[in-house]
Formats: C-alpha cells, structure tokens, sequence
C-alpha cells in the first residue's frame, strides 16, 4: 500500500467541504435519478411519532443550464432528494396539492404543457401481491426508470435550517409548454 494511500485515508478535514447552495433562482434541469426508498427496508428509524415511514418516490435534478439556455458555473450540480408527495390532499402551509411535484413531472413526460390534466395518468402502476417489500421496490424503481433524463426547468428556493446553514430545495417544477 502506498505512503500517500494511507496518508489520503487517514487525513484529518480542516476545512468546511460542504458545497455552497445553488442559489435561489430558475433552470433548465433533467431528472438524473428517481427511485421509490421504503424507510423501514432502509433501516431508519423514526425520531419523532410524526415522522412519515412510508415509501416515498424521491428525485435528483442535474442542472443543464440557466431557464433561458444560457451555459451557468452550476451546470452538472445536483438538487438532491427531492421528495415526490403521493398524499391526497392540499398542503395546508402552501395552499398546493401535495402531489404537485408528480403532477408535473407527469405534465413534462406527456408533453401536456404546464396547465394539462393528468388525471387517469400515474406515475407508477401499484406493484400489490408482487412478492415482498424488497421486491416491490424493485419493480416501481424499473417502472420510474423512463423520467431519467425528462428535461425540464426548475425553480430552486433557499431556506435556513435550524442549525443556521442555508439549504437549497425544489420552489417547483416549470413545465414546457406543449
């Protein structure tokens, strides 16, 4: 093994290595990964009673470029684990559906532009009595393999954890017009 193997895996950070947030603003993107994650498969554990333990469909965008086609330093960044909410429902803090963000991923899939139904649509066919858990996640996660590379713009928002550090998230997705 080499000296500057071992001096690579033993190395102490100085330094801050966190990446800064894309900063808040409108891009082009592409779905770079998308899978459904079961919680309780994935061994985590609840911290509070209120913490949601159902499978969720979560998205990675990979940045392509500004919202008009212009080339941007933040080409190639990640906006990582994006949930997609499958609830019923209107979220009460927003006054959006929950499933806002599936909706319009289905809207960019179909071509429907950003005010077309997707009712009767799906983003994933329910897998039930298809094996076990294990199993069923697999089958959802080929069935949302077709949304890797859906090009499509996003809105990226800045908030402020409780820690004080400055996160990015998804403000939403911006639909093409049909």
């Amino acid at each position: 093994m080499s000296d500057s193997y071992d001096a690579m895996m033993g190395c102490a950070f100085e330094e801050d290595v966190r990446s800064e947030p894309i900063p808040k603003g409108k891009y082009r993107a592409v779905v770079a990964a998308i899978r459904l994650t079961d919680p309780v498969l994935e061994g985590w554990e609840a911290r509070t009673p209120e913490d949601d333990m159902s499978p969720r469909v979560t998205v990675d965008f990979q940045i392509t470029g500004t919202i008009e086609g212009l080339d941007t330093e933040l080409k190639g960044r990640y906006l990582r684990r994006v949930r997609v909410d499958l609830r019923p429902g209107v979220n009460p803090k927003t006054g959006d559906a929950y499933r806002k963000v599936a909706a319009d991923l289905l809207r960019a899939f179909h071509g429907l532009g950003p005010k077309g139904s997707v009712k009767g649509l799906v983003l994933f066919r329910a897998v039930d009595g298809f094996g076990d858990q294990e199993e069923r996640v697999v089958e959802v996660n080929a069935q949302l393999a077709k949304y890797v590379d859906l090009a499509l713009g996003i809105s990226v928002r800045n908030w402020t954890g409780e820690d004080g550090q400055v996160r990015d998230a998804l403000g939403g997705i911006i639909v093409p017009e049909a």
